[in-house]
């Protein structure tokens, strides 16, 4: 069974992943979020739940110990973020990201112009695919 880490697990899009991870369950998932009783809605029997914050290494590592990929779906410094998550999945020896962007972070919508708000997406693209591990880049519409 995969055993996948969801960052960010609060999130209007993380919660319904969870859900369908949970509802599939082919996957045993943990759960990171700032507020661990947020949780509730989406734990399932034997579903880890962990309160901490991606740019804290010591609880993010703790949190991806034994797993086999992250879900990352967050908000704020996602350039940061990212860049604190890759760390933790080098130390950890994990390789595999599924991760939540932005539309147009790679310039593939015509007619696009991204404002100065969308930097932080693309400077987090940039860094997950320069790391050398497996990755999915998601860029919701």
């Amino acid at each position: 069974m995969t055993k996948a880490l969801i960052l960010g697990a609060n999130g209007q899009v993380a919660r319904h992943v969870a859900r369908a991870l949970r509802d599939g369950g082919q996957v045993q998932m943990s759960l990171f979020l700032r507020d661990a009783t947020r949780a509730l809605a989406t734990a399932g029997d034997g579903t880890r739940v962990y309160e901490g914050d991606v740019l804290d290494p010591i609880m993010l590592e703790a949190a991806m110990d034994g797993q086999d990929l992250i879900y990352a779906n967050l908000s704020g410094d996602v350039d940061r973020q990212a860049a604190a998550i890759l760390a933790a999945m080098r130390r950890t020896g994990l390789r595999r990201l599924i991760f939540a962007s932005a539309l147009g972070v790679h310039g593939g919508v015509p007619g696009m112009q991204l404002g100065a708000g969308f930097a932080p997406h693309q400077r987090a693209a940039e860094l997950i695919e320069a790391a050398g591990i497996a990755h999915t880049l998601l860029c919701p519409a």
